[in-house]
């Protein structure tokens, strides 16, 4: 169920991104705020935004062809903390980068 909640949510942001311009998408995508403006709230929005039609569907088929198994495996609320946990990892270590590129790498 989770992963078909996440199937759905995601074909409507890049619908709706692909009704917007592209400063909207790149400033939506942008993690910079976060570390700058407190931003927090972007760490997740990310998460939902796709750059262009090839993205979206190499990330909707691995969802639907793995994330459906690994959510029958190991039940909704497993799978729902594991997607929450890897995206603020993934986006953490996006941060991490980001800052350790600007502040230490000449």
């Amino acid at each position: 169920m989770f992963s078909r909640v996440c199937f759905i949510v995601n074909i409507l942001v890049y619908a709706y991104q692909a009704t917007t311009s592209y400063e909207q998408i790149n400033a939506a995508i942008c993690l910079a705020p976060v570390q700058d403006g407190h931003q927090f709230y972007r760490i997740f929005t990310s998460e939902f935004t796709h750059g262009n039609p090839a993205h979206i569907l190499m990330n909707m088929t691995t969802l639907l062809a793995f994330g459906v198994s690994v959510e029958k495996m190991y039940g909704t609320a497993f799978y729902a903390m594991l997607n929450f946990w890897l995206m603020v990892l993934s986006n953490g270590l996006t941060l991490v980068w980001s800052w350790f590129m600007v502040n230490i790498v000449p």
